[in-house]
């Protein structure tokens, strides 16, 4: 869901793997709630660039191009590490079972 409604808006952002989730203020709002699990692609970018102008968020941060651009928030947060670019947040966790 998160790819299909948000990161494939990003060319240079591939399929996460699986067992994959976002941690930390870096993530990006879109993996901390839940606007496009419960209403879709269509109407999550409409809802989320909504929310941003009734929190106030200033018009420099232009998300009042998000509907033209079919993805809210326009921007996918990444950093650079050894040469490489990462997506801001992205780990992967594998729960397991003590079976002492």
């Amino acid at each position: 869901m998160y790819y299909d409604c948000f990161l494939k808006h990003y060319n240079s952002v591939d399929r996460p793997l699986a067992h994959s989730v976002w941690l930390g203020g870096g993530s990006g709002f879109v993996t901390k709630t839940e606007v496009y699990s419960l209403y879709g692609r269509k109407q999550g970018v409409g809802i989320t660039a909504d929310l941003f102008r009734v929190l106030g968020v200033p018009d420099t941060h232009k998300h009042n191009s998000d509907r033209g651009q079919h993805v809210s928030p326009h921007t996918c947060k990444m950093a650079y590490y050894e040469k490489k670019i990462y997506q801001m947040g992205l780990c992967r966790m594998k729960l397991s079972r003590n079976t002492k």
